[in-house]
């Protein structure tokens, strides 16, 4: 694959505007996002509607309400290993990350 190649296969969501501050991958989805865990950060990334009803019956959540502060809450209560490995362990994707920006 030649870089051309490669940098316009990666620029796609960009311009496709799936990474603007109301777009999919730009945070307007709770089920795509970084939350702060008890210690260190949790990266969602449940993108696909299967992930994303995972995520809400795992946690137990209202998926008619507000999600996003639902989901803040319930990271909040253990630390980003652990919910890495309930991710693991129910297919979810989530992965643990020691500062937001990591």
């Amino acid at each position: 694959m030649a870089l051309a190649d490669a940098a316009h296969a990666l620029a796609l969501p960009n311009r496709h505007r799936m990474t603007g501050p109301r777009s999919p991958l730009g945070g307007a989805l709770p089920h795509y996002g970084v939350y702060p865990a008890a210690e260190g950060h949790v990266a969602v990334g449940a993108l696909e509607p299967h992930f994303a009803a995972a995520l809400v019956e795992g946690l137990g959540l209202d998926a008619d309400g507000d999600v996003r502060a639902q989901l803040t809450e319930a990271l909040s209560r253990h630390d980003a290993a652990h919910w890495q490995a309930w991710g693991e362990e129910r297919g979810i994707p989530l992965t643990a990350l020691a500062s937001p920006t990591a």
